[in-house]
């Protein structure tokens, strides 16, 4: 094997677990990302971290800065708000062409993870069923048969999805979010293109809607929406004082 071949093995290595840590809240919103202790933990050079990190920087998901380094990225709430707005919009057109275009197979192994995520759900598991979730996703984006709609779907999900898990430990909203995954996967069983975007576009909107009311109750805990810069894993703390 070639060596290029062998450093963007090991750069697509690095990329997608550092993308998952970002998305799983391990690396949360301002992080350092040191490229000498990620080779170290990687165990390779510095040269294919780089490569990675540029990647996840042209992502949204990493900022660089020549006096700082890279930064897991951190957004504020009214940036939250608009990302989930062209959220929406992406996922619409995502499961409007995944409805079309994917096969049976791909139908059939969607309702299944569909399945587990209800399970899941069903045993109070939610960090699990989040992660579940994230798959079901991805293999709709796949099955749009659209690399470039996946890859700007993706890639803005991870951004700003992290920051909304929080939502799934509120009382009954897994049940909901669950409710509403069911719609839109019953919508591309029936390869239903318009029902199907429908579910995807109002499933964002109930999540941008519950993190609007999160926010505007989160003033009253004395925090300012506008500077507002906290990891997933504080929100999720602060979801029961805000209430």
């Amino acid at each position: 094997m070639k060596v290029s071949s062998v450093r963007k093995s090991a750069s697509e290595r690095i990329r997608v677990t550092l993308e998952e840590e970002i998305y799983l809240g391990a690396l949360p919103p301002g992080h350092h990302l040191d490229e000498q202790k990620e080779a170290a933990r990687f165990g390779v050079s510095r040269t294919p971290v780089r490569e990675a990190l540029h990647y996840l920087a042209n992502a949204g998901l990493v900022t660089m800065s020549a006096r700082r380094g890279a930064m897991v990225a951190s957004f504020s709430v009214p940036q939250i708000i608009e990302m989930l707005e062209v959220l929406a919009e992406l996922e619409a057109l995502s499961a409007r062409l995944a409805a079309q275009n994917m096969t049976d197979k791909e139908l059939k192994e969607l309702a299944q993870i569909d399945e587990r995520c209800a399970k899941l759900v069903a045993k109070h598991e939610v960090d699990k069923y989040y992660h579940l979730g994230k798959e079901l996703h991805e293999r709709m984006y796949m099955g749009t048969r659209n690399q470039y709609l996946a890859d700007s779907a993706r890639a803005l999900r991870n951004r700003v999805l992290r920051y909304l898990r929080h939502q799934l430990h509120s009382a009954g909203r897994a049940e909901t979010c669950l409710e509403e995954q069911n719609l839109l996967v019953k919508a591309l069983l029936a390869r239903d293109s318009n029902k199907a975007a429908e579910a995807a576009r109002d499933h964002v909107k109930v999540q941008q809607q519950v993190f609007s009311e999160f926010m505007m109750a989160l003033e009253r805990t004395g925090i300012t929406r506008a500077n507002l810069n906290l990891a997933p894993a504080q929100l999720a703390e602060l979801w029961g004082d805000a209430k």
